[in-house]
């Protein structure tokens, strides 16, 4: 199982350049034939866009999870509180 880690700011623009590059090279001229599809299309542009955000998601769940694994029920609800508040924030964007 796959170690989970807090990403700070630099690590998190790492990630966000480099999840860039791959997009970019998925969109070579061989993958030319899906940009048609509106669905994918749509996909991509949330990634793009909520690159920041998904980093955020998937920090507050590895503290969740790590604080479930420490017996910090307290933290891990609290934790869960930030992370339906973000839910919600983000379903509402998405509304926009």
């Amino acid at each position: 199982m796959a170690a989970h880690a807090r990403l700070n700011p630099a690590a998190k623009e790492a990630t966000a350049r480099y999840v860039s590059e791959l997009w970019n090279l998925a969109r070579l001229p061989e993958a030319a034939s899906e940009d048609d599809d509106p669905l994918l299309e749509k996909a991509r542009r949330w990634i793009e866009q909520n690159i920041e955000e998904t980093s955020t998601l998937s920090d507050l769940v590895s503290r969740i999870q790590a604080a479930r694994r420490d017996g910090d029920e307290a933290a891990a609800e609290q934790l869960r509180e930030e992370l339906i508040d973000l839910l919600y924030d983000l379903d509402d964007e998405g509304d926009e």
